[in-house]
């Protein structure tokens, strides 16, 4: 895809915190919160008159809350935004969504895949099965999208086993 360089790149919280509670995490937010939608589109609209083209949803969950991610996916497309959705979980997603918000102007989803070991995922209490991050990926291809596979590499009890099943895993 290709972004209009004259048009400003910009991060959008639609909302504040985790369901999680993974345990390298930071946990910047204590709870999950949403921004009332209204406010939300406000925000949206604004951006656009400041000629913004392209937008970063920087949220912790963007999906865990269904209808408020596909309200702003509907709305961000029909302002005539590409867009990209950071911090997706894959244990909350599936196939309708993602194609939803590629149909919506979604250009590409980051998950926080963190391991390919079944070990590690549980060391890090993602509450998410190696299988769940496969059929994220998939499903993301499938959708048109791309994805950047972020991980996690040496958390306590990471042992060469580990490592080499989350090589697996990506291969």
């Amino acid at each position: 895809y290709k972004i209009d360089p004259l048009k400003k790149n910009v991060t959008f919280i639609s909302a504040k915190g985790c369901v999680a509670r993974c345990t390298f995490c930071h946990r910047w937010e204590k709870g999950y919160r949403v921004h009332p939608l209204d406010q939300a589109i406000s925000h949206l609209k604004l951006l656009k008159k400041m000629n913004v083209g392209y937008v970063s949803v920087g949220d912790e969950n963007f999906g865990s809350n269904k209808k408020l991610s596909n309200e702003l996916a509907k709305t961000l497309n029909d302002l005539g935004f590409k867009w990209r959705a950071a911090g997706v979980r894959a244990s909350t997603i599936d196939k309708e969504t993602l194609q939803y918000w590629a149909d919506n102007g979604c250009l590409m989803v980051l998950f926080g895949i963190e391991s390919g070991s079944p070990d590690m995922l549980n060391v890090m209490e993602k509450k998410v099965t190696r299988e769940e991050n496969i059929d994220a990926i998939k499903w993301t291809y499938e959708a048109g999208l791309t994805t950047v596979i972020q991980l996690v590499i040496g958390m306590p009890g990471e042992t060469d086993k580990t490592i080499s099943e989350t090589i697996s895993f990506l291969l």
